[in-house]
């Protein structure tokens, strides 16, 4: 007990001592955490989730971003890590933990937390039911603690804002020179995580192609290129693009050191896809017929399922869906990636011939 309770304030640095430290660069997101530090700091909005899919950045980003306040002066930044937490009412045990309260109640830790303005960075919540509760009496009880949340959706509080963390940039079609593909966030973490594997590699005239397709086909999924990265000694620059090719789901871990949900595209892709209702699902894998996007009357008609809104509403949150506008109104899309997850079990189903000839009418 003695040693628990040393451990917890420990843990409860406010210089960010219990911030993890990633052993590897955070690429490609630098406007995105000066963005989150100036929310924060910016004092008007008390509770963000950065949404998205498994492997999308979640966490790193998360984790620049209480590093970042963490340097500040005036904003105290503890770390809060629920992965291991199975129940939400341990969320408050895990709150205690960090701040070093060796009382589990809203009141201890409050008092703790009264004072200064103070930053809780809560990792990994998509999991945990009402957790939502207990962060909404936190915020209202000590109202000089921000909250930054991880999990694939949004949580659905009051005056939460939702922040969905995209995938990397990929390179163009006309980009295939080296010095082009080096301002590339996708490229960049590519070729970073690739030298790791394999030092010797080298971007040049002769694989700067094939890495810009390697992106291009995996949709600038960190994930997915960290994945590819890890097969590059084995296959190849050829090899792991003709992998690609092949089966975009099935580029994984070939060290078996990752979770299982982040262990390979499509287990990834499966995270996101067991958080949807079975209605839901049925809607995912009616979309995958479109091809190059599509109207809500165009999915009203082929999918079939009544009103579409909620649906639609639901996998655009876990960012299984894109949203945009042009010029002839309101478009939908999915990722090239997630359209073939969304096909896979459409054949599975049963429905894929049906959804074809009802596209093909319509």
């Amino acid at each position: 007990a003695g040693l628990d309770v040393e451990a917890r304030h420990g843990a409860a640095s406010t210089t960010g001592g219990s911030i993890p430290v990633p052993l590897s660069p955070l690429v490609g997101r630098d406007a995105e955490v000066s963005r989150l530090v100036e929310v924060v700091f910016g004092g008007t909005t008390r509770l963000i989730t950065l949404t998205g899919l498994a492997g999308i950045g979640k966490t790193r980003l998360a984790l620049a971003v209480a590093k970042a306040a963490a340097a500040r002066r005036g904003r105290r930044t503890w770390w809060v890590p629920l992965s291991g937490v199975v129940e939400s009412k341990y969320v408050l045990d895990a709150v205690a933990g960090a701040l070093g309260v060796s009382e589990v109640t809203v009141e201890a830790i409050g008092i703790r937390l009264r004072g200064e303005p103070a930053l809780l960075v809560v990792d990994n919540l998509e999991h945990l039911d009402g957790v939502g509760g207990v962060l909404t009496d936190l915020l209202r009880r000590v109202p000089e603690v921000t909250a930054l949340v991880t999990s694939r959706a949004p949580i659905g509080l009051p005056d939460e804002q939702a922040w969905p963390v995209r995938p990397l940039a990929v390179p163009a079609d006309h980009e295939g020179g080296v010095e082009e593909l080096t301002a590339v966030s996708s490229v960049e973490l590519l070729v970073d995580r690739v030298r790791r594997a394999t030092p010797a590699f080298d971007l040049n005239p002769g694989t700067a192609g094939v890495v810009a397709e390697v992106c291009r086909r995996l949709d600038g999924l960190p994930l997915a290129l960290e994945l590819a990265a890890g097969s590059w000694r084995v296959l190849g620059t050829r090899g792991v693009l003709d992998a690609i090719s092949a089966d975009p789901l099935d580029v994984h871990d070939l060290q078996g050191a990752r979770p299982a949900a982040h262990s390979s595209v499509r287990s990834a892709l499966a995270a996101s896809h067991g958080l949807l209702a079975a209605e839901t699902r049925h809607v995912l894998h009616g979309l995958s017929v479109f091809r190059g996007g599509w109207t809500l009357e165009a999915a009203t008609e082929v999918v079939g399922r009544g009103s579409l809104l909620d649906h639609l509403d639901r996998l655009a949150a876990l960012g299984l869906v894109e949203t945009h506008d042009d010029p002839t109104g309101r478009r939908f899309s999915m990722l090239p990636t997630i359209q073939a997850f969304a096909a896979s079990h459409a054949r599975d189903t049963g429905i894929a011939d049906t959804l074809a000839i009802r596209h093909a009418d319509f």
